[in-house]
């Protein structure tokens, strides 16, 4: 019994498939939208065809050939131009100031029943002259397949209409042959056109829950391909399918490692080396995303980012603060690394600022990744940095030196592996800057 009551239950109410509350409501305003751009052109299409047949009627009127009944239709003709007109201009103001789902569920059923209303006194105009009720049918299946009502506004619509219809049928129509037959036809038709009303509901319901299950599914898949590639790079996939490699003169480079890893990892569980590791990249991960740089790529316990690759400006100073503040953040948590580990984590970082090549290499396991003598530059500087120093090249030197919250120890010119000897620099905090850190915690 349960499960008889169910499957009325779903038939009546197919909207309950759709269990978020949110889903729903867009839902409502989907089917609301859909409805009056319908109503409204089907009305400016209808409001043509009626003027054509009123100038006839007015044409046949001045030529007096135009009969009693005739005369009588074209009467509804004038009201049916009215009732689009109205509806034009009813559906226009409603679609500003739909609220709920009450609000336009009682406008569609409102403008239906009128439309409803005009073709019954029409049809019973046209029992005098034929006893047809081809308009009345017409306008059953007409309002099915124009508009979207949810099935139990249908069904109330239907059920008026109809008992209205068959009140005034016998006072127009005395045939009792005629009027038995359209007993018996009239409510199979009206059933017929109710199926397809509900058929076409449930499937515009059913494109609506796969269109949000499509959209659900691409922003998954866009958030995914996010985590993997700068979103500038992302968007330029997912539109064109490919992305062109570009020269940018002005980037800033940042390598970090952790000191003597080698070593943890030889001394120290590798589940919890593994943990470590992916806890504090994450950490730097949202360090390098509060200052709107790049994160290019981790190799083993290397950390790589940029900053100025799709920016006016190298981002230098945001580099160095980010690198500061991940030095910062390592000092914080030495005591629990200590515990987890048996030794201290500390890092060393590189940084140089140049032209470097972008793209994106592959079609298979594709990574984005930057090119250039100042990647092998920032790449050598971290090499010889020493632990919580960030160790920078002439290049950043110049573009942040004008800053008085920063200290600079010149280190002079080192030799870097396979390059020229290049004129380093340490940078941390000025004192008044760390003192001022000191009291903010």
């Amino acid at each position: 019994m349960k499960n008889f009551f169910k499957i009325i239950s779903d038939f009546f109410y197919p909207e309950k498939l759709l269990d978020d509350q949110v889903e729903k409501v867009f839902f409502y305003y989907d089917i609301a939208n859909t409805n009056i751009s319908r109503l409204i052109i089907f009305n400016y299409v209808l409001s043509i065809g009626l003027i054509g047949i009123l100038t006839f009627d007015a044409t046949r009127y001045l030529n007096n050939t135009l009969d009693v009944y005739a005369k009588e239709l074209a009467i509804t003709h004038i009201v049916f131009l009215f009732y689009c007109a109205i509806t034009i201009i009813s559906s226009k103001l409603i679609a500003r100031r739909i609220q709920n789902q009450l609000i336009f569920r009682f406008f569609f059923l409102l403008i239906a029943f009128f439309l409803f209303l005009i073709l019954i006194w029409t049809t019973l105009i046209d029992q005098k002259a034929n006893g047809q009720i081809t308009v009345i049918i017409m306008g059953y299946f007409g309002v099915s397949v124009l508009l979207y009502l949810f099935p139990i506004d249908s069904l109330i619509l239907y059920i008026i209409v109809s008992v209205i219809l068959f009140y005034f049928l016998p006072q127009y129509q005395t045939n009792p042959q005629v009027l038995t037959s359209h007993y018996i036809n009239i409510p199979i038709l009206i059933l017929i056109s109710y199926f397809i009303s509900v058929i076409f509901f449930k499937s515009k319901l059913n494109d609506f829950i796969k269109s949000k299950k499509i959209e659900q599914t691409t922003s998954e898949l866009d958030e995914l391909i996010q985590k993997i590639l700068p979103i500038h790079v992302a968007y330029k996939l997912r539109k064109e399918n490919r992305f062109e490699p570009f020269i940018n003169e002005n980037v800033t480079i940042v390598f970090i490692d952790f000191v003597s890893f080698s070593t943890i990892m030889e001394k120290t569980n590798v589940n919890i080396v593994f943990s470590v590791l992916d806890e504090l990249f994450n950490k730097f991960d949202k360090v390098i995303k509060k200052y709107n740089l790049e994160k290019i790529k981790t190799i083993g316990d290397s950390y790589m980012f940029a900053g100025g690759l799709f920016s006016e400006y190298s981002q230098a100073k945001e580099c160095v603060d980010a690198c500061l503040e991940i030095i910062d953040l390592l000092n914080n948590e030495q005591s629990h690394l200590l515990e987890k580990t048996g030794h201290n984590w500390y890092i060393r970082a590189g940084i140089d600022k140049g032209k470097v090549i972008s793209g994106v290499i592959g079609d298979w396991r594709f990574v984005f990744d930057i090119w250039g003598n100042s990647v092998n530059i920032a790449s050598r500087l971290q090499s010889i940095s020493l632990p919580q120093k960030i160790s920078i090249s002439r290049n950043v030197f110049e573009e942040i030196r004008l800053y008085n919250e920063y200290h600079f120890e010149p280190r002079g010119k080192l030799p870097i592996k396979n390059l020229q000897p290049i004129e380093i620099f340490f940078v941390e905090r000025t004192k008044k800057m760390l003192s001022n850190d000191w009291t903010k915690k």
